[in-house]
C-alpha cells in the first residue's frame, strides 16, 4: 500500500513555524562547529528577510535534563515567507548538511500553524502543536510543509546545495563563504535567537 499524501491547505496570513532537533554532540565538541560558528549570521539573515515578524529570545527549559536539544520558535507574514528564507537563501546550504551535526528524527520535528498578528506564541504552545501533530496527524491546527503544495517543490535541493559539506573536511569543515543578510528592512522588531537557532527545518 502506498503512503498516504498529507493533505493540502490553502495557508495565507502569518504563521508560526517551530521545530526541534538534537545535536550528535555537545555544543563545545568541535564537530559541532559547522553549526555554532554560523548560528548568529544565520540568524541575522532570517531577521532581515522579506517577511520575518519575530523570534522567541527566551530560553525556557522545553527538555529538562538534555542540553543537546535544541528549539526555534519564529512567527512570518506568510508560509512563502518562510520558505523563501528557508530553501532560497545561503540557508539552504546548511539545511543540506543538517545530518552532520543533529540526529535523525524518528517523528516529525517541525510544525506550522495560524497565527493572529501580533499574538505570538509561547514556546509550550509551539511544543503542544508539535505534539499535537505526531499525535493526530496535519490538520488545519497544526501542519508540515508537506501540506503546502507550493512549498513542496521548493524544498527540492538542488545537487550544487547538496554537495556543500561533502569533501575531505567532512562534519568539521566549515562553510568558506560568509552570510550575507540582504538589506530588505525587517518586518517588526524581533530580535535574537532560540537556543541553537539556525532554522534547519
Amino acid at each position: 500500500m502506498s503512503p498516504q499524501r498529507a493533505p493540502s491547505f490553502d495557508v495565507s496570513g502569518p504563521v508560526a513555524q517551530f521545530n526541534i532537533a538534537r545535536m550528535r554532540w555537545g555544543r563545545q565538541d568541535p564537530r559541532m562547529s559547522g553549526f555554532v560558528h554560523n548560528i548568529d549570521r544565520l540568524n541575522l539573515l532570517a531577521e532581515r528577510s522579506p517577511g520575518f515578524l519575530w523570534r522567541e529570545i527566551e530560553e525556557p527549559e522545553l527538555f529538562p535534563g538534555d542540553p543537546r536539544m535544541t528549539w526555534t520558535l519564529t512567527a512570518w507574514e506568510t508560509a512563502d515567507a518562510l520558505s523563501d528564507f528557508a530553501f532560497r537563501t545561503v540557508h539552504a546550504r546548511f539545511h543540506a548538511r543538517r545530518r552532520e551535526w543533529f540526529e535523525e528524527p524518528g517523528e516529525a520535528f517541525m510544525v506550522l500553524w495560524r497565527i493572529t498578528p501580533d499574538q505570538w506564541p509561547t514556546p509550550e504552545e509551539a511544543l503542544e502543536k508539535l505534539e499535537r501533530l505526531r499525535r493526530e496527524g496535519p490538520s488545519e491546527h497544526a501542519f508540515g510543509w508537506e501540506s503546502l503544495p507550493e512549498v513542496r517543490k521548493a524544498r527540492k535541493v538542488s545537487p550544487e546545495v547538496a554537495l556543500v559539506g561533502t569533501g575531505a573536511g567532512g562534519a568539521t569543515e566549515e562553510p568558506s563563504e560568509e552570510v550575507e543578510a540582504p538589506g530588505v528592512p525587517r518586518g517588526r522588531s524581533g530580535s535574537g535567537g532560540a537556543p541553537g537557532d539556525l532554522h534547519l527545518h
